[in-house]
């Protein structure tokens, strides 16, 4: 049987569909691996790019106080404050797409044990003596 609505409750997995899931949901965290660790490095290059026009600006800034110079230099950095702390936020937002599919992949696992436990007619799968029941692992009697 082909599941519709693949990773909803609905309907059963079979064993393609859950082989096709679990494919799918690898390759998904595979590319969410690889933006992440992209992201990471676009934000460490943002840092250091800000970091390094921040001391360029407070050193040309002369005949100021100290705290003039903090001021001025950091409205000189603005864009790269800007692009520093976007680029940040963009890495935490890859993080917590690796946590959404690893949320996914738990409810991908919950569905294909509840699928192996219901048989072809979709009727829960009985385990034990004649009459299928089972209570604290003895058979009713």
């Amino acid at each position: 049987m082909t599941n519709p609505s693949a990773l909803t409750m609905e309907h059963p997995l079979d064993l393609d569909d859950a082989r096709r899931a679990a494919r799918r949901l690898a390759e998904l965290r595979r590319d969410a691996e690889q933006h992440h660790e992209n992201a990471i490095k676009e934000a460490a290059q943002a840092e250091a790019d800000y970091r390094r026009a921040f001391a360029r600006a407070i050193v040309s800034i002369e005949g100021r106080s100290a705290g003039e110079r903090e001021a001025l230099a950091r409205e000189q950095t603005a864009q790269e404050s800007y692009d520093r702390d976007l680029k940040l936020g963009l890495a935490k937002a890859a993080q917590e797409r690796l946590r959404g599919l690893e949320g996914e992949r738990s409810m991908l696992k919950s569905l294909i044990e509840w699928s192996a436990r219901l048989d072809p007619s979709g009727a829960v799968a009985q385990a034990g003596g004649a009459d299928g029941q089972t209570f604290g692992g003895r058979r009713a009697a």
